[in-house]
Parts: C-alpha cells; structure tokens; sequence
C-alpha cells in the first residue's frame, strides 16, 4: 500500500513505511525523509513559483501538472513506492500535488492504490 500526507503530520505515521518527499525538497532536521527519484512527480520550480505568486489558477497549475505526470512510468513508481508514505508540505485539506498525484495514479489504474493518511 502507499499512503500520502504532509511533513508536520510526520511523526503520527505508521511504522515501517517509507517516507519519499514528493516536493522539491525535504524540511530540515528530518533525516528519515528521502526525496523521490522520479522527478516528474514533484512540481517544476516553474510551476511551483507561478502558482505561489498568482501568475496561475488551481485549474491552470492541475492543467500543467497532469501534463508533467503523462512522462511517468506508473507500474514503475508503483513497484518502487509499494510500502512508503509520499509526502509534501500542504495539509490534508489543501490544494496539493500530491493529491492530484493520487487521483491520477488511481484513476489510471482504476483502483483505490494510493489513499490518503
């Protein structure tokens, strides 16, 4: 199973699970976070710097972001990722990435694979 959620809720998980930040980076002072190898899942700077400073809407930055997703191999990400916990910094009931990572995952495999802790 793969699981997402956010940085500050770190401490609440499960264990043994692995933890991949899907962000562009991991928080300081977390050792156990590695950042993800698969660059296409985690937003572009671009993207990332457009939406933070206005320049996009949510619809936009979804728009641009499922497009980044069509370059990743999903049964790889799937085979690599089985057993972790994808994280990133927006809370559980923020527009985030990550969701929208999950949903296009599962939509594509049309199976409930990745939830949401």
């Amino acid at each position: 199973m793969i699981w997402t959620s956010y940085f500050g809720n770190w401490r609440k998980f499960p264990s043994g699970y692995r933890q991949v930040s899907i962000a562009r980076g991991v928080p300081n002072g977390i050792k156990s976070i590695e950042l993800s190898s698969f660059n296409c899942v985690r937003p572009t700077t671009i993207l990332l710097s457009d939406f933070k400073d206005g320049l996009i809407t949510k619809e936009l930055y979804t728009q641009r972001y499922l497009k980044q997703l069509e370059l990743l191999n999903i049964e790889d990400f799937l085979l690599s990722y089985d057993n972790s916990i994808l994280l990133c910094y927006e809370k559980s009931d923020s527009f985030c990435h990550r969701h929208l990572l999950r949903r296009y995952i599962n939509a594509r495999k049309r199976l409930e694979l990745i939830r949401e802790l």
